[in-house]
This record gives structure tokens, C-alpha cells and sequence, in this order.
């Protein structure tokens, strides 16, 4: 090959990896860390360490554990106390953006592309201080344009644990054909919790577990053409009737998934039952009416549709 060849070339494997590059969130390996206000912060996010008398023994933590890399985030719930709000919380979370002990919390970062999915891998520990106590990990990505949603994904956990790394991928939804200006992101190990604040009527009681630990990493955005088998498979199931009675009827428009498992959560986030898919049924009876949330999942990626018990 000529010189004036290699050049060509090389020119084109740059063009050809920039053109199809995907901006991430900073920090989404989640490998930099820094000391602030006495607690080790994970870089271009923030925490309530500082709000938390149990740091560094729980709260918002790097790992060595990591599946890719040398660190990993490391999420263990934690009291919470914030008198200045009458606030009251249990929980450890990381979220994008930046805390002020003057100005309070700045949530989320520029972010100008448009992803059709993001994925991460995760590990979950259900509290061995509060076993009784079934708790709820989650995660959250939003798109703005101009302060209005355009677009998100979301995922729950509760449950057994889960020792190995798995991978999670979810689709973004979109509301529109808008690029953002800014995106929102936020890991939690504990999604509900005992709140007490001047916000509510009243006091809200969800009892959270003292313990309950998510570890996350290698969180990625994606502008994949198609997602592989496994994703298209259960992105492709339908359900009916909705609202339902007494069963839940699954429309596989692929071949039946096997491996196929099912979670339903409550409004609150909790989950209410769950178990492998064995027939084209789940049954709802057991349910009180109101609106939930049906998580599927196959090999490490879920889809999830919204229906209601009469």
C-alpha cells in the first residue's frame, strides 16, 4: 500500500469512528473520585455522604470490585437526616451533577446527542440488618430540551441477590424528534423509604433496609441500529387485556423467550411478585386494583409496560 493510500485510510477509520462515536455521561466508568467536604466524592456527581453519620461505613462508595476498570460505584443505604427541610431518609445515591453546601444541588449535565438505548452492569445485596425488610434499587435517566422532558428510561431491582455482574439494557423513550441540551441521571440502592417532610400533608412511611447495597458500573449510552436476539425478543411481547381482572395474557410476536422472568411492581416501586414466565398467563388475581408496573426480562435485559388491575 502506497503512502497516499495509507492516508486515505487512516483518514477514513477517524471519520468512520467519529461518525459513529456516542457521547457518554462524564464519568460513567465511574473511575474518578476526589476528596470534598470530607467525604471521597465520585467525580462530576454527588451524594449525601456528608448528611450521613455512618460514612464511609455505608453511603455512597468506591469499589474495587469493578467489572471493567479498576473501580466500581458502590451504593449502601444509609440514614439520612436533613432538619433544615424537616427531611428524613434512608437511602445512598448517586446522582449527576454537583452539591453546594451554599447553594444546594445542582442536578444533571449538557448532554447533545440522542441514544436509542443505555445499558450498565450491576450487582445487588438485599440488607442482612433488616431481612424482613424487601427493598428497591433503582436507576433513572432523563433528556431535556430547554427544561422539558424529551425522552427517558428507568429500571427497579428488588429482591435476591445478585453476586455476579449482570448487564442491564433498557430502550429510551422518546417523546418527541428533539435533541436534548441536558441529561439527568440518578442511581439509588433504596427508592422508597421513611420520609418525613414539610412537602407532604403528612408523614410517609415506606420502611426501607439499612444496608441494602446496589454496586453499578460501566454505564453507557448506545445508538445501536438493532438491540441483539435476546432484547428483540422481549421487546416484542404484548399484553392484554389492560385493564385485566384475573390474568395478564402475554403475545409473543417472536418465538417464546425462554429464561423469560417477570416482576411487578406496585406505584411506590416495590415489588409485589415475581417468578419465571411458564405459560402465556400471569395470574392477577392476588393484586388489589390500581396501576403497576410489568418488568420482563431475559439475560440481562428488560422491557417493562404499565397496566392496571380493575
Amino acid at each position: 500500500m502506497d503512502m497516499k493510500n495509507i492516508i486515505f485510510f487512516i483518514l477514513f477509520l477517524f471519520t468512520y469512528s467519529f461518525s459513529f462515536s456516542q457521547a457518554q455521561i462524564p464519568n460513567s466508568s465511574f473511575e474518578n473520585w476526589s476528596e470534598v467536604n470530607g467525604c471521597y466524592e465520585l467525580d462530576n456527581w454527588y451524594s449525601f455522604n456528608i448528611l450521613s453519620a455512618q460514612y464511609p461505613q455505608m453511603g455512597t462508595l468506591r469499589s474495587t470490585d469493578a467489572y471493567d476498570g479498576n473501580y466500581s460505584l458502590r451504593l449502601v443505604s444509609s440514614p439520612i437526616d436533613i432538619p433544615d427541610y424537616n427531611l428524613y431518609d434512608t437511602l445512598a445515591l448517586a446522582i449527576l451533577g454537583s452539591l453546594s453546601l451554599v447553594d444546594g444541588p445542582h442536578d444533571g449535565d449538557s448532554y447533545t446527542d440522542r441514544p436509542n438505548y443505555c445499558s450498565f452492569y450491576f450487582k445487588y445485596y438485599p440488607s442482612t440488618l433488616a431481612p424482613e425488610i424487601i427493598d428497591t434499587a433503582y436507576f433513572f435517566i432523563k433528556f431535556d430540551k430547554q427544561g422539558n422532558n424529551i425522552g427517558y428510561a428507568h429500571w427497579f431491582y428488588a429482591g435476591t441477590e445478585v453476586n455476579t455482574w449482570t448487564k442491564v439494557t433498557l430502550s429510551m423513550h422518546y417523546y418527541n424528534n428533539e435533541t436534548p441540551d441536558s441529561a439527568f441521571v440518578n442511581f439509588t440502592s433504596s427508592l422508597n423509604g421513611f420520609v418525613k417532610s414539610h412537602y407532604s400533608m403528612g408523614n410517609v412511611h415506606f420502611l426501607n433496609a439499612i444496608g441494602n447495597e446496589l454496586r453499578v458500573d460501566k454505564l453507557e449510552l448506545l445508538n445501536q441500529v438493532a438491540l441483539p436476539e435476546e432484547a428483540e425478543n422481549i421487546n416484542e411481547i404484548s399484553i392484554y387485556p389492560n385493564p385485566c381482572k384475573e390474568d395478564l395474557n402475554l403475545i409473543f410476536n417472536n418465538n417464546n423467550p425462554e429464561n423469560l422472568i417477570y416482576s411487578i411492581y406496585d406505584v411506590t416501586g416495590k415489588r409485589i411478585k415475581g417468578d419465571v414466565v411458564r405459560d402465556t398467563k400471569i395470574s392477577t388475581r392476588d393484586l388489589n386494583s390500581g396501576f403497576y408496573i410489568l418488568e420482563l426480562t431475559k439475560n440481562g435485559y428488560s422491557v417493562r409496560q404499565k397496566f392496571i388491575v380493575k
